[in-house]
């Protein structure tokens, strides 16, 4: 992982923006501050929600949204719960057992 201290600062082939510029002094006061700003934005639960999401390899959005990728994929995306699915209780039965 490159220094943000000793990184490059001129590179031709990136423009760098000003507000991005305006965070800091020095590339590392910038990268910190930049951090802040990410962190504050999402709200905690959107973290949550976004970490959890990728663990399990879903989707973030609402049901129109996951027929969209289904439809593109050609594959059923849904949000399944761990394990396997429970057997059916019969008259008289115990669940669990």
């Amino acid at each position: 992982m490159k220094d943000p201290e000793t990184a490059d600062d001129t590179l031709d082939w990136l423009d760098i923006d000003p507000c991005y510029e305006a965070l800091g002094s020095t590339a590392s006061e910038r990268a910190a501050r930049y951090r802040e700003f990410v962190r504050g934005a999402i709200p905690q639960g959107e973290w949550t929600l976004i970490r959890e999401a990728v663990q399990r390899g879903q989707l973030t959005g609402g049901h129109r949204f996951a027929d969209q990728v289904e439809a593109i994929l050609s594959r059923r995306i849904e949000n399944r719960r761990r394990g396997r699915p429970c057997k059916p209780v019969g008259p008289g039965e115990v669940a669990g057992k």
